[in-house]
C-alpha cells in the first residue's frame, strides 16, 4: 500500500516504476496511453479533463506515462473511478492493482463511502479481488 502523499518508487520484475498522486502528465502523455490500449486519443477532451477531477493516480517507467487513472467525486458521498489503463507492454506488473489501491486509500481516507467503477464483464473476477462488489450495472455512451 501507498502512504507516502506524492510518489512512490517501486521494483516490479526488475523494471523501475514511479507512482504519483495527483501527478500532471500532459494531454498528449495521456492520449499516447489511451491509443496504447485501444482507444481514441481524446487529446483535445483531455486538454479540459486533466485537472479537473478529485483525484488522478499514475504510474510512469522514466518519464514514459505507463498507467493512468482518475476519479470524480462530490467529495461527500460517492467517488465514480474511471480511465482505469495500463501500457500493454507493462501489463502483468501489477500496475493497475497498484493504482487502484492507491485511489481506494486516498478516497476511503477522505471519509467518502463509496467508490465506484464501471467494467465489462470479462474483467469482473479482477475488480472483486480488488475489493469491489460486482453488481449489475449499464451505460450510455453518446459518442458511440
Amino acid at each position: 500500500r501507498h502512504h507516502c502523499p506524492g510518489s512512490v518508487s517501486r521494483k516490479a520484475d526488475s523494471v523501475d516504476y514511479r507512482y504519483e498522486y495527483n501527478p500532471g502528465p500532459t494531454e498528449i502523455q495521456v492520449g499516447d496511453l489511451r491509443e496504447a490500449v485501444g482507444c481514441d486519443a481524446r487529446v483535445e477532451k483531455y486538454q479540459i479533463i486533466l485537472g479537473n477531477t478529485y483525484l488522478r493516480a499514475a504510474c510512469f517507467h522514466g518519464d514514459e506515462l505507463v498507467g493512468y487513472v482518475d476519479v470524480v467525486s462530490d467529495g461527500i458521498d460517492d467517488a465514480y473511478m474511471r480511465d482505469l489503463m495500463v501500457d500493454p507492454k507493462h501489463d502483468r506488473h501489477g500496475i493497475a492493482s497498484n493504482l487502484i489501491a492507491m485511489i481506494t486509500e486516498r478516497v476511503k481516507g477522505s471519509g467518502i463511502k463509496m467508490l465506484s467503477v464501471l467494467f465489462e464483464p470479462h474483467v469482473a473476477d479482477f475488480y472483486s479481488a480488488a475489493g469491489f462488489h460486482v453488481m449489475g450495472g449499464g451505460e450510455i455512451d453518446f459518442e458511440s
